[in-house]
């Protein structure tokens, strides 16, 4: 939470998930913000008001939204991976195997 004045209203503007209330700032982000105080307390947090708690809400989802795609992307290049992986190795058993392409019963 920052107090507002022109200063902190700049800072706000630079950082990704920020709040401009008529009395104070909210700004989200995981970096010390000279002057900021940190909600690290339950009861702090139940202070805010519902809209707050909803922008809260909102970051969060953005965040979750964005690892859950990127864990996607990589479970994606991995799956695929193995499958091309799984088709030379079982091409070079079928060469070892069946060398001229021929299959005997």
């Amino acid at each position: 939470i920052l107090s507002l004045n022109k200063e902190n209203f700049r800072k706000a503007l630079d950082e990704r998930f920020s709040r401009i209330t008529p009395l104070y700032i909210l700004v989200y982000t995981n970096k010390q913000i000279k002057g900021a105080s940190e909600i690290t307390d339950e009861n702090v947090f139940d202070e805010l008001t519902s809209a707050d708690r909803e922008w809260l809400l909102g970051c969060n989802l953005v965040l979750i939204n964005e690892t859950v795609f990127n864990d996607m992307n990589m479970l994606k290049e991995a799956r695929n991976k193995f499958y091309v992986d799984f088709a030379k190795q079982l091409e070079l058993v079928l060469q070892e195997e069946y060398g001229d392409g021929r299959i005997e019963k």
